[in-house]
């Protein structure tokens, strides 16, 4: 079974402190980059298949860098996240734009 854990205002929430430990600069680049590319499909709900055909960027990592810019996003969603991860994050939506705005 499941517990779910409601909290009566934000200040209750307990403070990610992987995040913390992160640039936020960084942070902040990775969640505008995919902003940008995510603008850049016909239909933004289901972008990985358009950036990964036109940008010649595996799906695999497209899902990956995806996957920690939601993390970066919801930080409250994960325990840990190693820095490189979001070295490799930002590498990818960093090749993805270059290869669509060529």
């Amino acid at each position: 079974m499941t517990a779910i854990c409601a909290f009566r205002d934000f200040d209750d929430m307990p403070e990610p402190c992987w995040i913390t430990q992160l640039d936020p600069c960084r942070i902040v680049e990775l969640l505008y980059l995919w902003d940008r590319l995510v603008q850049q499909c016909p239909d933004p709900a289901y972008p990985i298949e358009y950036l990964a055909r036109h940008t010649r960027v595996s799906e695999q990592r497209l899902h990956e860098a995806r996957r920690i810019r939601n993390f970066c996003a919801h930080p409250h969603a994960v325990t840990h996240l190693p820095a490189h991860r979001l070295t490799k994050a930002l590498a990818t939506t960093r090749q993805a734009l270059r290869a669509l705005t060529r």
